[in-house]
């Protein structure tokens, strides 16, 4: 895995969260953007580098105590594939690829980062994405040879779906936290039930 960057997005302005910011809020005393810093930085990628946009500052002050790069993204309000193509300008020269995934998906990250990169040798041709039961999930990889795709495509709010309709890939089975994220404060009060998620 060191010859990978994992980038990690967490500039959204968790609008459907009314008033709070999820990756902020914290479940047993830790909030969620360290959950997910913790498990990235117990893996061996080359760098970790997390977008920030909305609630930068305190992310960012979240951050400082982990081995990481933070980087601002300014168009963050256009959507994720703004902080996608900022995560690619970011990732180190050395690196075959990239791998993203989400500031919001704290569950068995690093489990479900370790299954996908396992599924195949690490090159620059990689596209592969988590799934359940056909259903795409998270996190996704995606070698150097796609990164122009990506700087070349139009901002928007969405991902990189249309790599994935385009090229031949990958889909690696993942346990169904790959679809898990927290969105709403209904998210959070389950958590409070069913803390066997993490």
């Amino acid at each position: 895995m060191n010859d990978l960057t994992c980038i990690c997005l967490a500039a959204g302005r968790s609008s459907r969260m009314m008033g709070d910011h999820k990756l902020l809020k914290s479940f047993r005393g830790v909030t969620v953007i360290e959950r997910v810093a913790m498990q990235l930085c117990e893996l061996s990628c080359q760098d970790v580098v997390f977008i920030v946009g909305a609630e930068a500052k305190a992310i960012s002050a979240l951050l400082s105590r982990f081995p990481v790069r933070v980087v601002f993204n300014p168009l963050y309000a256009v959507g994720m594939h703004s902080s996608i193509r900022i995560g690619i300008e970011a990732v180190a020269p050395a690196s075959k690829g990239a791998l993203i995934c989400l500031g919001d998906q704290p569950f068995q990250l690093k489990t479900r980062v370790q299954t996908l990169i396992g599924a195949t040798p690490i090159q620059s041709d990689n596209l592969s994405r988590s799934s359940v039961g056909g259903q795409p999930g998270h996190p996704v990889l995606i070698g150097r040879d796609y990164f122009s795709k990506i700087l070349e495509h139009s901002d928007g709010d969405f991902g990189c779906s249309y790599l994935f309709k385009e090229f031949p890939c990958l889909a690696v089975p993942q346990h169904e936290s790959a679809l898990w994220d927290l969105d709403t404060p209904e998210d959070f009060a389950f958590l409070e039930h069913d803390a066997s998620k993490f």
